[in-house]
């Protein structure tokens, strides 16, 4: 064919141009995309957001680029899992599953909900209920579910309401209720039961 071997060897060399520069602007694209969502894309995300580029690419490849550009998604710590805390005292059954009263101060009901907000934050919400005629005898929200809560709503509860002696308080047994903090308040009229 009357070809030089140093121009047939440049040529086999050379076939492959059009892939390299192709690889080479899908990488900064990836890089892009990578700075663009502050380091959080990891392979996975990045095959979609390449997708909507109308690049479509397999996942390993994704993964294959990402690796030889030394890009790795930052991950964030995972939250820790809830540890219940310790019961310092537990307290007897006195309401034996009869949720009536027969008139207003006699047992109260309390327990904590949580609400979401429209950012997406949490709150917590602690009330307190008359048996009676299942009316809020007190609520109050907080950051945090404790038995700061917890004595903070009951002690707005007391201030609320004329209670007599053998006033019953009703919880759930949770570890705001039975925390030493909680138990260790000292209120002549209420009786703490589960």
């Amino acid at each position: 064919m009357k070809i030089c071997p140093n121009a047939y060897y440049n040529y086999r060399k050379n076939r492959k141009a059009s892939y390299h520069q192709r690889k080479e602007a899908i990488k900064q694209t990836i890089r892009k995309i990578y700075h663009e969502y502050e380091g959080r894309p990891g392979y996975r995300m990045m095959k979609v957001f390449l997708e909507r580029k109308k690049i479509f690419l397999s996942q390993n490849t994704v993964l294959r680029y990402m690796q030889e550009w030394k890009i790795h998604s930052i991950r964030r710590p995972r939250k820790s899992r809830y540890h219940k805390g310790e019961q310092y005292k537990k307290f007897d059954h006195l309401l034996k599953q009869d949720l009536t009263a027969k008139r207003p101060n006699e047992k109260w009901c309390t327990d904590f909900t949580y609400l979401y907000l429209s950012d997406g934050a949490k709150r917590y919400n602690c009330s307190i209920i008359d048996l009676y005629d299942r009316s809020i005898v007190a609520t109050l929200n907080g950051k945090r579910i404790d038995a700061v809560l917890a004595i903070d709503t009951l002690k707005i509860a007391l201030q609320k309401n004329k209670t007599g002696k053998g006033l019953i308080l009703h919880s759930d047994q949770g570890s705001q209720f039975t925390s030493k903090d909680f138990t260790l308040i000292k209120f002549s009229c209420l009786h703490f039961g589960q």
